[in-house]
């Protein structure tokens, strides 16, 4: 996954799960805030375009997911749940995961 935090507060995202088919699953998009000290909390959304064949779980709808990230030099820990919702708007399941990330700079940004 790569997450894309910018300036005013929104956030792109982009997942490569073995878990979605290819094409099957929209980039994220969302928000984040700081909370305070080193801590952060965000939301994105990323649409499920098509249904997964059975018996995988995934059906045409909204993955919604919420985030918590500690922040401690160039390094991040994140707590994460997630929420499956149909196109009717119904919740289908919940996930939950935790993850490490390492700050990456531009390297165009180090030529200036």
């Amino acid at each position: 996954m790569l997450l894309s935090f910018h300036r005013g507060g929104t956030l792109t995202e982009v997942m490569n799960s073995p878990a979605f088919l290819a094409g099957q699953r929209s980039a994220g998009l969302g928000v984040w805030s700081h909370t305070g000290g080193n801590a952060y909390k965000g939301v994105w959304d990323a649409f499920i375009l098509f249904d997964s064949p059975p018996p995988a779980p995934f059906r045409r709808g909204v993955q919604k997911l919420k985030f918590d990230i500690k922040v401690d030099g160039d390094q991040a820990t994140i707590e994460a749940a997630s929420q499956f919702f149909d196109t009717n708007g119904n919740l289908l399941f919940n996930t939950c995961a935790s993850a490490t990330a390492t700050r990456f700079e531009d390297a165009a940004e180090d030529e200036d």
